[in-house]
């Protein structure tokens, strides 16, 4: 696994609102955690719908969290201790719609927005084509973005309130493709707007696995389905 966040790449994500740091994880460790998402209910059922908390069903997703190097980083961009927040799995299989343009903290409610960190991690290379996500630099500066509806439904194999709304993004920040290899961790800020594309590929999965991070005793909101609770990091 890298190192730890240099100074200039913590800098780079507090400019930007993201960062992106390859070679986090090996191909083998790649290829092992997705072997692990296979047990998930998600799964097994053949619906392949993202996996709330998979850390609840698996301690392999858990492992990953708590992984010291990931939280060390994490304690730097976040300011403090860090606990965990909420897991999620992507399968990603071909034909899955993309998720609408959103910040986490729409969902979140972090009472302090820095404080409050997403790790996107890549387990295999990823493109526009299988569905990678988008992001619009420095746009985080702009604090939480007005939402308007969308009249769309939940597509099989995505999240149940993916396309729901889509936040409004100011038209002067420029839209950023993050089409990384396999093993690549992307750093996102909460107010990070950011969405991705519909996997149009015709055999290419994207599996990611998404992690939410806070600083230990900062307020947030628990949500109806994700139930959020803070996850200790240190056992």
């Amino acid at each position: 696994m890298s190192s730890a966040l240099s100074a200039d790449s913590v800098a780079d994500f507090r400019e930007n609102g993201f960062y992106i740091l390859p070679g986090f994880l090996s191909a083998a460790e790649c290829d092992a955690l997705i072997a692990q998402s296979k047990t998930l209910a998600n799964a097994k059922n053949g619906e392949y719908r993202p996996a709330l908390n998979p850390h609840r069903e698996n301690p392999a997703f858990a492992t990953l969290m708590k992984d010291p190097k990931l939280v060390g980083m994490v304690e730097r961009l976040v300011g403090g201790k860090a606990s965990g927040l909420q897991t999620q799995w992507f399968f990603g299989r071909p034909g899955t719609k993309g998720f609408s343009v959103h910040q986490d903290n729409f969902f979140v409610e972090a009472g302090a927005p820095e404080a409050f960190v997403s790790t996107w991690l890549a387990l295999n290379d990823t493109s526009i084509e299988n569905g990678t996500i988008f992001v619009f630099p420095g746009a985080h500066k702009e604090g939480l973005l007005p939402v308007r509806p969308l009249a769309k439904v939940a597509a099989a194999g995505q999240d149940y309130n993916a396309n729901n709304e889509e936040c409004v993004v100011p038209a002067r920040y420029r839209r950023v493709d993050v089409a990384v290899p396999k093993g690549t961790l992307v750093f996102l800020d909460s107010l990070a707007p950011h969405g991705s594309y519909d996997n149009i590929s015709s055999d290419s999965w994207r599996y990611v696995m998404l992690n939410n991070y806070i600083r230990s005793g900062i307020a947030f909101r628990p949500g109806n389905s994700a139930k959020r609770e803070e996850i200790p990091l240190y056992d």
